[in-house]
């Protein structure tokens, strides 16, 4: 992934947390086409960045969340 334009808040920090674990790169709107052109020529990087995609991605992270609020939803009805 190459990540532009991050907006604000939670998003920075989901970016953060993408590059420091090697999924992702952060460019800047301007750079983007160099970036490009540079991990091209890196295959070796696109695919450590494809294992480390696989290896943090969480697809069932929406049903968990609401899941846990369900959970604490219906312990507060008990109450």
């Amino acid at each position: 992934m190459l990540i532009i334009n991050v907006v604000p808040g939670q998003e920075e920090q989901n970016t953060s947390y993408l590059c420091n674990n090697g999924a992702a790169i952060r460019v800047k709107e301007g750079e983007l086409a160099e970036a490009l052109e540079t991990l091209l020529k890196r295959p070796v990087r696109v695919e450590q960045m494809k294992d480390m995609c696989a290896i943090l991605r969480q697809p069932n992270a929406s049903k968990e969340i609401v899941d846990s609020l369900v959970k604490l939803y219906d312990m507060d009805k008990e109450e």
